[in-house]
């Protein structure tokens, strides 16, 4: 299950020196949080300064206009914690009064975010998340996010289309795909412009299921402004639609691709947007790449027998090869630092995926808002947090064991450190037994 920055940070407070959810049962100011009363999740028998060595962050506002989320102060010193009458004073004010509304985290012996010269939590979460690995499948294609993997639709515009990330449905590759809803008949979502070779023969597929209407998948000339090829499908279960041997005209050095439905009740699924030069014995890794080493296979993945009309196969039997033959190229001056070399060139018809040993990536505490129906609102399911899939308890096991060695607090050392270490050999078929398949080159 993925776990947010702002759930890492409140489990490793919990699991370090401790962490108190706090909800105000009344207003406060700028500078206090009355939480008293029955509900009050502070007990009014502790001693005033059980506080001292506490911060506060505002962590969520469910008024129509959010006030002070993501603010962090330290507790007063002197007079942080009254508990006679549960009231928390801060040394520097919020930006705005305190609510009934809001949601404040009370951590102790750490800020949640670097505060001055104290080391926040989220910078121990960070370095550990550099440091773990993972295994991932990847497509290569030169569409950028046609593996469909990124949280958000910036690189798939919209006309006459809802479209949306979806991890339920449709998925033939990795953990999303692209839902297109057609709000009015031949609608699309286009892809970032890709610059190509004029003249040459380029390969075309994607993977769609359609729920209703026809699915339309089309090569569009973006120098020119025209239609370079389309192939259409309306079954119902997942097939590979393909554009095999298209060659461009003369005078076309960008193309993008579109994913649509003929339909205005066209609705459908969408992956695997591979688009490659037919002759290609080169192909650009993504830009998360960091390191020649983490590649570790290359596959080619064929789809199952061609329909009657021949323009689309059966994804539910696909027939996967390894490559034997196949090298990393370092250009750190290129568009992409790293890219495969293979000879000789894939069949057409057949998608290149790889395996490779990643990093996970760092998060931020930030959101990112599509408005993927266009109306101008942005709805609920359409604000997307960070998040990541690293195992949390592994997480924040290493950053305990990190805090507890700049803190020189040997018992934290001492309690995570072997936590940390069991959690390493249970994810040790991440990473343990790599082959650095280098080919001949």
């Amino acid at each position: 299950m993925a776990a947010t920055l702002l759930q890492l940070l409140q489990q490793m407070a919990r699991d370090g020196y401790g962490y108190v959810s706090v909800t105000p049962s009344a207003a406060g100011t700028t500078t206090t949080i009355i939480s008293n009363g029955a509900t009050s999740q502070l007990d009014p028998d502790d001693a005033d300064t059980l506080f001292t060595s506490a911060w506060l962050k505002c962590e969520s506002d469910s008024a129509a206009i959010p006030l002070n989320v993501g603010e962090v102060r330290r507790m007063d010193q002197e007079t942080g914690y009254d508990a006679s009458t549960g009231v928390l004073t801060v040394a520097r004010a919020f930006s705005n009064a305190s609510t009934t509304t809001q949601v404040y985290g009370l951590y102790m012996g750490a800020p949640p975010t670097t505060r001055g010269l104290d080391k926040g939590l989220d910078n121990y979460i960070n370095a550990t998340l550099r440091r773990l690995y993972y295994r991932r499948k990847f497509l290569l294609t030169l569409v950028t996010d046609g593996d469909m993997e990124a949280n958000n639709v910036t690189n798939w515009s919209s006309v006459n289309v809802i479209r949306a990330k979806n991890s339920l449905a449709g998925i033939t590759l990795g953990a999303r795909s692209l839902r297109v809803v057609n709000s009015a008949a031949n609608g699309y979502s286009q892809s970032a412009t890709v610059n190509v070779e004029p003249s040459q023969n380029y390969y075309l597929s994607a993977d769609v299921t359609m729920i209703t209407g026809t699915g339309v998948l089309e090569l569009y000339d973006v120098t020119n402004s025209a239609s370079i090829a389309t192939s259409t499908c309306a079954e119902k279960q997942t097939r590979r639609l393909y554009l095999q041997t298209t060659t461009l005209p003369s005078t076309c050095r960008k193309v993008a691709v579109r994913l649509g439905g003929q339909e205005i009740t066209a609705d459908g699924y969408w992956d695997n947007v591979c688009l490659m030069n037919s002759g290609a014995r080169e192909m650009p890794l993504p830009l998360w790449f960091k390191n020649s080493k983490w590649m570790e296979t290359l596959e080619t993945w064929r789809a199952g027998a061609t329909s009657s009309t021949g323009i689309d196969q059966a994804v539910d039997a696909i027939y996967r090869t390894e490559m034997l033959e196949w090298g990393i190229a370092e250009d750190r001056t290129g568009l992409v630092p790293f890219k495969v070399i293979f000879s000789p060139s894939p069949r057409l018809g057949e998608l290149l995926v790889g395996t490779a040993i990643c990093q996970y990536a760092e998060l931020t505490s930030g959101t990112v808002s599509i408005d993927n129906d266009a109306d101008g609102v942005i709805d609920a399911d359409e604000i997307i947090t960070d998040s990541t899939d690293a195992d949390p308890d592994w997480v924040c096991a290493w950053s305990l064991v990190a805090l507890g060695q700049d803190k020189k607090d040997d018992a934290l050392v001492k309690r995570w450190l072997e936590v940390a270490q069991t959690y390493d050999r249970m994810h040790q078929a991440v990473w343990r037994g790599r082959r650095y398949r280098l080919g001949a080159f």
